[in-house]
């Protein structure tokens, strides 16, 4: 019976003392908080008709390249984009499907697609 009032014993201290560490209230500044973006690209509206517009979210713009390529695996064109929103003119470009590579630091982070449609 001793041994069992101990056991209890021992398992309400337990509990109680994982109470306490867990009621405790943790404080942080803005400083210690790190925030990081996952990076990605989002490509709009899909189909285009003149334009589409890229978004670049956690990368370091300097070190991305996105390159587009027709259906058929023909390099169309490339760009470096200059801000988070880069606009790219498609109206030169034929009708079909477009496949788009982001490069970040030289190496594929993104594969996708998009359609030019005329209207």
């Amino acid at each position: 019976m001793r041994k069992i009032l101990l056991f209890t014993f021992t398992i309400m201290t337990l509990i109680n003392l994982s109470a306490k560490v867990f009621s405790q209230s943790i404080t942080t500044r803005p400083s210690d908080v790190v925030v990081t973006e996952t990076p990605g690209v989002t490509a709009f509206p899909n189909p285009a008709d003149k334009e589409i517009t890229f978004t670049f979210k956690g990368m370091e713009l300097p070190s991305v390249v996105v390159e587009v390529y027709e259906i058929t695996g023909l390099f169309s064109t490339s760009f470096k984009p200059e801000n988070d929103i880069q606009v790219l003119n498609v109206s030169e470009m034929k009708e079909g499907l477009y496949f788009y590579k982001v490069l970040y630091n030289g190496k594929v982070l993104i594969t996708e697609k998009f359609v030019i449609l005329r209207k």
